[in-house]
């Protein structure tokens, strides 16, 4: 229940009639205000760490981003049913320039360290704090910036479809 948790952020937009919130529990609640009645809140569990910062891209999606270190799309589909699209970010490996694992283990074993990789898979390497619309209209947002704990200011390309067709390729 949304009056049960802290909350993290909250974003109303000019054009639209309802209000998006993050909660302390990685949630998202979308909230529509009916006169003289109780609000409508609908609940997105999430499975991922709490988000801190959020706005709405159009009136059929939400970014959010915070502890996880990337950008999350929640989409509403069917009218009103909202659920978490996926990450924004395609975050990528470093691969090794090293072609022999020989000449890699000699230089492991020249200095003394173990080979331990400490890099996130994403782009950003710690808690995003901050993200705010960077380019498009109001109802209709092309490209956003966020900002983070590791001091890397980042413009993203916001384009949904891309989101639906790199999720409908993975294979579980």
């Amino acid at each position: 229940m949304m009056s049960h948790s802290l909350h993290q952020a909250t974003h109303w937009p000019l054009l639209l009639k309802c209000l998006c919130i993050s909660g302390h529990d990685a949630s998202v609640h979308v909230v529509y205000p009916v006169p003289d009645q109780a609000p409508v809140v609908i609940t997105i569990d999430t499975p991922s760490l709490p988000y801190l910062s959020l706005f709405w891209a159009s009136e059929n999606s939400i970014v959010a981003a915070g502890h996880d270190c990337a950008p999350a799309l929640f989409e509403k589909s069917n009218g009103q049913d909202w659920h978490l699209s996926g990450s924004l970010d395609q975050g990528k490996k470093k691969v090794s320039a090293d072609a022999s694992v020989l000449n890699r283990f000699r230089q492991l074993d020249s200095r003394g360290q173990a080979d331990v990789d400490t890099d996130l898979n994403t782009t950003h390497q710690n808690t995003i704090t901050q993200i705010l619309p960077y380019a498009g209209t109001r109802d209709n947002i092309t490209h956003f910036s966020t900002s983070g704990v590791d001091g890397k200011l980042v413009i993203w390309e916001l384009d949904p479809s891309r989101v639906s067709a790199i999720l409908s390729n993975l294979k579980i």
